[in-house]
């Protein structure tokens, strides 16, 4: 695997982070909003994805 920077990826990729699968979600000047793929929680009767932001400088590996 090789480790880029996270905002060279387009909206839709996906990317490890300290053994973490994620997905792009969201791309600002700053940073970059993500999903986990491998976790969902429960609101009420909706299931939805947890969402982190990474720094566009954080180094991921694809």
């Amino acid at each position: 695997m090789s480790k880029i920077d996270v905002s060279t990826l387009k909206e839709g990729d996906t990317f490890i982070h300290k053994g973490v699968l994620y997905e792009v979600w969201q791309k600002n000047t700053w940073n970059t909003r993500c999903r986990y793929l491998n976790d969902k929680y429960r609101y009420g009767d909706w299931w939805e994805y947890l969402y982190c932001d990474f720094s566009n400088y954080t180094k991921v590996e694809i």
